[in-house]
């Protein structure tokens, strides 16, 4: 993993270190960072880079001290900077406690274990939000460590690329999909008000139909009643 360029993505300005586990490096970043923690191939690239931030990491979610850890470990590694051939890849990771451990979710508050300051750190999307948020916890400041050398690397970078590349595309193609579908909705609903609207037009000429009919009825009628006092009439004449 090439570690010694840092000038393409990150910027410096100098700045004083006053945590005692600050790094100087880290301390002179400003700006964007090109690829946080919710880039997957990234997180693992962090956590993988440094057992400190992930032992922190697992501390945090499961509320537990660093007292009660024997070990963490990943258990599936990769060869950071080669590209990942799988649409999902998990990150497996073996935690060993110590013998008389219990773990107890619910009854502590996630402040307590900072898990909201792991949240904010891997959303940070500047360095000086993630040094802010490092600051709090020296885990915290491991995984931000790891972040920024691991954003140094060329390889790394170009595989958190991908990844995200690769979610677009999943998103557009997901798009497309739902768009497809709401189309072929929209023209089954345009058919079917289509067929109402021929429905209705054909009763509508029905119902004409049988108005003409029966106004040509009793037209009909009305001609034989009138013919029929006629003859009557004609009969009545003749008799007298």
């Amino acid at each position: 993993m090439n570690t010694n360029d840092h000038s393409q993505n990150v910027t410096h300005t100098e700045q004083p270190c006053t945590m005692p586990f600050a790094h100087s490096d880290l301390e002179k970043a400003t700006g964007r960072i090109p690829y946080n923690m919710t880039n997957d191939y990234m997180f693992r690239a962090v956590f993988q880079s440094s057992n400190k931030a992930l032992r922190g990491l697992i501390c945090s979610l499961l509320h537990l001290a660093d007292s009660e850890v024997t070990s963490v470990e990943i258990t599936n590694p990769i060869l950071l900077g080669d590209s990942v051939d799988k649409k999902e890849f998990r990150l497996d990771i073996q935690l060993l406690l110590n013998s008389h451990t219990r773990i107890d979710l619910a009854t502590e508050e996630d402040k307590r274990y900072h898990i909201d300051s792991w949240a904010r750190l891997m959303k940070a999307s500047t360095w000086e939000e993630l040094r802010m948020t490092a600051s709090e916890d020296e885990a915290l400041y491991e995984a931000a460590k790891a972040l920024y050398y691991t954003c140094s690397d060329e390889e790394i970078r170009i595989r958190c690329l991908e990844r995200e590349e690769y979610y677009q595309d999943l998103r557009n193609y997901e798009r497309a999909i739902e768009q497809e579908r709401s189309d072929h909705e929209l023209e089954r609903l345009g058919h079917e008000q289509d067929l109402r609207n021929y429905e209705k037009a054909i009763e509508q000429q029905r119902l004409e139909h049988e108005q003409i009919i029966a106004q040509k009825d009793r037209a009909y009628q009305d001609v034989l009643a009138e013919n029929e006092m006629l003859r009557a009439e004609l009969e009545r004449l003749k008799n007298t």
